[in-house]
């Protein structure tokens, strides 16, 4: 799940990124630490006071990645309430019918309120939270198959970020940039690039000369902002320019400063 922590919550319009709110009147609010201690690090509570009559009220995943390997799904959410069927956790089964979890107890304990179960593999899951009554909530999951996750316990959480892009090394080699300009274009599909070197002048001795790069892929293909690239050099020197990267707007190099390479 995105967001899977309530981060960003607008007290004003009660938006939260990730989320969609739909349903019976409710008045939504971020859980101070000093009311209520967080149940897993860096997961915000949410509590939900309930305004209805009768109607429900549904807290929903704005959107689940689709999955056409696994034929179940789990999901659920840790609550805390002291009205008995307050919030329980419907979906679409294998049929196309709606179920839904066992509800709160009304304990005024967090419990896991959730489920396992063939869903519709048609349409989907359609996962949600259906909300009767006043409840806390917090480390909502959702996985496709039929164990369940542990809130904040993986290396890659979705507590903080939406994560896209390359997830493995991926080595492409490139030509060096043209002689007659600072911009460079490369293949968006690496992340590592092995540069090829210059072609050597020929003659004879030359002084070193440097290419410098001050732009990558300035126009389409572009890297998603925030992408890290790792470069591999090429043996330059006399004859035979050298690359360099200068650090700036466009370009961030991880020292903070250009890189200038030194020949052989």
């Amino acid at each position: 799940l995105w967001n899977a922590a309530f981060h960003g919550f607008d007290p004003e319009t009660s938006e939260l990124p990730g989320w969609t709110m739909t349903g019976a009147s409710v008045d939504v609010k971020l859980v101070p630490d000093t009311e209520e201690d967080h149940l897993y690090v860096y997961h915000n509570i949410i509590g939900i006071t309930y305004l209805g009559s009768g109607d429900t009220f549904k807290l929903r995943p704005a959107s689940l990645q689709e999955n056409h390997i696994d034929s179940f799904c789990t999901f659920g959410i840790y609550a805390k309430s002291d009205v008995a069927g307050s919030i329980s956790a419907p979906m679409k089964d294998r049929s196309g019918s709606t179920i839904a979890s066992s509800s709160h107890s009304g304990s005024g304990k967090w419990e896991f309120i959730g489920m396992s179960s063939l869903y519709d593999r048609a349409n989907g899951p359609q996962a949600y939270f259906s909300i009767t009554g006043d409840v806390k909530v917090t480390a909502p999951t959702f996985v496709y198959g039929s164990a369940s996750a542990t809130p904040g316990a993986e290396f890659l959480s979705g507590a903080g970020a939406r994560m896209s892009g390359l997830f493995t090394s991926n080595i492409i080699e490139v030509s060096p940039p043209n002689i007659t300009t600072d911009q460079w274009f490369i293949p968006v599909e690496g992340n590592i690039y092995d540069t090829q070197q210059f072609p050597d002048s020929g003659g004879g001795t030359c002084s070193t000369t440097y290419q410098s790069v001050r732009r990558i892929n300035h126009s389409n293909p572009k890297f998603p902002k925030g992408s890290i690239v790792t470069i591999m050099f090429p043996v330059c020197g006399n004859c035979v320019p050298c690359l360099a990267i200068r650090h700036n707007t466009y370009i961030q190099l991880m020292g903070e400063s250009d890189f200038v390479p030194q020949p052989l």
